[in-house]
């Protein structure tokens, strides 16, 4: 025999023949995960009007050492 047992508080307890078996709880809103980790630090969010990219220098003739170049820029020290 089920019956149900209602504490009063945010939870059912389902019995099966006098014997607690199983408890339905409320759900939690579900936090949005972004205002979540924005608020433990974790990320920072995108400036509202972010600077504009830099314009595209392109080069008439192809350089070949160019992107050995632009290889080791990227290796230095930072």
């Amino acid at each position: 025999m089920l019956g149900v047992l209602d504490t009063g508080e945010d939870a059912i307890v389902i019995t099966e023949c006098g014997v607690e078996k199983y408890e339905i709880r409320r759900r939690q809103p579900v936090e949005d995960p972004l205002t979540r980790l924005e608020a433990q630090g974790l990320i920072t969010p995108a400036a509202p009007n972010p600077a504009p990219w830099p314009p595209y220098e392109s080069a008439s003739e192809p350089d070949p050492g160019r992107v050995d170049r632009l290889i080791d820029e990227m290796k230095g020290d930072h």
